[in-house]
């Protein structure tokens, strides 16, 4: 831990005979777990896209690329960090890619979600 993050920890400074108080850094194994558990949530993620609205897909990215910069916010820089940047970046590259070259948003294809009404039904 560098010194810079150990004075962001201190929370108080004894008597002349010593003592440090200070706020242990939460665990990384804590905050892996809490990001599973966010993820597992998002259906996005598990679903097949037929099954998914589009736009509910965008919306649940998003949700998940704040709550991972929320999460990176608080972590050193460290293997755990660099996973969760990847995540991150994974959001970024799909939601590009939703857009043209100009920055406007591209269209949805009929039947990219669900089935034509003239094809069969595949589900």
């Amino acid at each position: 831990m560098r010194p810079s993050e150990i004075a962001k920890r201190l929370t108080g400074f004894s008597t002349p005979f010593g003592g440090v108080s200070w706020v242990a850094p939460e665990a990384e194994v804590t905050v892996a777990r809490r990001v599973i558990r966010f993820l597992e949530d998002r259906r996005v993620l598990f679903n097949p896209s037929e099954l998914e609205e589009p736009q509910h897909c965008v919306q649940s990215v998003i949700e998940i690329r704040r709550f991972l910069t929320d999460e990176l916010g608080e972590l050193p820089d460290d293997d755990l960090a660099a996973q969760l940047g990847a995540l991150r970046a994974a959001c970024r590259k799909f939601l590009d890619s939703l857009r043209r070259g100009d920055g406007r948003p591209l269209g949805v294809p009929h039947g990219m979600f669900w089935p034509s009404p003239r094809q069969p039904d595949s589900w």
